[in-house]
């Protein structure tokens, strides 16, 4: 129910703008009960957003009708056509239907933002009281820094990433489990510990790095850092420095003393469109990073893959920087509503 709410105060500024201009009340009046009005919302089509919002909003304001425009109805119309830049495709089918309520990426909603197009919210939310302390630490920090330091949306979810660990695999060799706020480099050497256990096809890796090659988990293990690959102002490059230097170092030893398994690049694709492999599910990895979604996997894939092994997991955070071990890296907001 949280997520129905955070999009609520988007539409509850919205019907509060029903009766005035922009400019002429930054802090709204509250629409009366017998109030009428349209809101026109971008969403992915009708159905789901009543499902979602409508519904709820319209207990409230039965009076209020949605005029929703069929995001999907874009794709569409995109659909065989070559090196098609969505976000730009995005922002040119808003301008079109012009709503008051839309759906967009943090960085689209920055760029409109800084276009003078969105309605900043900080005064709607201090008059209604809405309670933004439910949001994860750090998440309404990001959205402010998007909008100069003021609050233009809100998103009704976030993704973030954990450590999930075979508890079975640590207790059997030994090993201590890892921990909260390990660093990359502790991670890695935790992985050590694994080497030299099996061989060939019965191999136990410490870190497995599914679905990804080297270079993949070599750009994870910077989003944890302070490596950047240019300077504040993007305009140069700065990967030749002895932090990145460090860093492919400990992937690369790593790899080659088989702590870690990563997917030979020549292989990814087609391992990926075969989607088998899985060493973590075979007993044969102990440490994964993966999202929420993975929990489900954990829990039910050995039901159906005959090839799986029910799993003793456990759950940690994500690698942090030890300059910040508090805050993690990943974390974001995959859509706005604006």
């Amino acid at each position: 129910m949280a997520k129905k709410w955070k999009i609520a105060v988007l539409l509850t500024a919205v019907v509060a703008m029903l009766g005035g201009c922009f400019g002429e009340k930054p802090v709204l009046d509250e629409l009366g009960k017998d109030g009428k009005g349209k809101i026109k919302v971008v969403y992915y089509d009708e159905d789901n957003f009543y499902r979602e919002y409508g519904n709820y909003f319209n207990v409230k304001y039965p009076d209020i009708e949605f005029e929703i425009v069929n995001m999907n109805e874009m794709y569409k119309d995109l659909e065989g056509k070559e090196n098609v830049d969505y976000e730009a495709e995005r922002l040119k089918f808003l301008e079109k239907h012009k709503p008051d309520v839309m759906m967009v990426s943090l960085e689209n909603m920055e760029k409109l933002v800084q276009e003078g197009k969105l309605y900043n919210l900080d005064a709607v939310i201090a008059q209604e009281k809405f309670d933004l302390e439910g949001y994860m630490p750090g998440l309404i920090d990001m959205i402010r820094e998007k909008g100069g330091g003021s609050l233009y949306g809100l998103s009704p979810n976030f993704y973030t990433t954990v450590m999930y660990y075979n508890a079975e695999l640590f207790r059997e060799h030994n090993i201590e489990p890892p921990r909260n706020k390990m660093s990359w480099q502790e991670v890695l050497d935790l992985s050590s510990r694994f080497t030299g256990i099996g061989s060939g096809e019965d191999q136990i890796y410490g870190y497995y790095e599914r679905y990804g090659s080297p270079e993949n988990l070599l750009y994870k293990m910077a989003q944890a850092s302070s490596l950047r690959l240019f300077d504040p102002k993007g305009e140069k490059l700065i990967f030749n420095t002895d932090g990145w230097k460090q860093l492919m170092k400990q992937e690369t030893d790593s790899i080659r003393n088989k702590a870690v398994y990563t997917m030979p690049p020549s292989n990814h694709e087609d391992r990926v469109f075969r989607g088998d492999d899985d060493l973590f599910f075979k007993g044969k990895a102990a440490m994964v990073i993966e999202s929420s979604w993975f929990l489900s996997q954990i829990k039910d894939r050995h039901l159906w893959d005959k090839e799986s092994k029910k799993i003793d997991w456990g759950m940690v955070t994500a690698p942090v920087d030890p300059a910040s071990p508090d805050e993690t890296s990943y974390a974001g907001l995959s859509e706005m509503y604006v």
